[in-house]
């Protein structure tokens, strides 16, 4: 199989959960951000435990998007591996353990994400500082791209429909700085 050519997103299970509540304004961003994605030049991006992860909280709304996806070969699978050699150094840069814990919880999603186009869709709000902290001892991790539809809304799905350009914005550092509070 030819690998599709379009940009590669690692889009979160948490995405996928939340896709399919109908009466809550996150799963709305969540929804429009699955079709702008969809409807534009993507192909999603797994690693066994995110695929575990969507199996294991998939809505009827994300499973039909996600069969779309796996009909039209914009699926592909990165589990980045190589790149585990980084979780010790970037767990290293963080003072508490819960943040640590936290970290590792995600950390696939920074494997596919460094094996792939570098960019991140998902809801959480921590994980993103967790990794501009350790970016600062793991320079491969500012290369990362970031997305939250909860917290952005439209911005977040009008971003995907322009194309999802790793502007500077987006760099996960940056978004941390531009969304969170200290």
């Amino acid at each position: 199989m030819t690998p599709r050519k379009g940009k590669r997103l690692v889009i979160d299970a948490n995405i996928a959960h939340s896709a399919g509540f109908s009466d809550v304004q996150d799963s709305r961003y969540c929804r429009l951000s699955l079709d702008a994605v969809l409807d534009g030049d993507y192909v999603a991006v797994f690693n066994e435990a995110l695929r575990r992860e969507w199996k294991d909280h998939l809505s009827r709304y994300s499973w039909t998007w996600q069969r779309s996806m796996v009909a039209q070969r914009r699926v592909e699978y990165a589990e980045g591996k190589e790149f585990a050699i980084y979780l010790d150094r970037a767990c290293s840069s963080l003072e508490h353990e819960r943040w640590k814990d936290d970290l590792r919880k995600d950390f696939h999603l920074i494997q596919s994400a460094l094996a792939s186009g570098q960019t991140i869709l998902s809801l959480e709000k921590n994980f993103p500082k967790f990794v501009a902290i350790a970016s600062l001892k793991v320079r491969e991790f500012s290369t990362l791209y970031y997305a939250n539809p909860a917290s952005e809304g439209e911005g977040c799905v009008d971003w995907i429909k322009a194309g999802a350009e790793k502007i500077p914005n987006r760099r996960i550092d940056v978004w941390v700085r531009n969304h969170l509070k200290s």
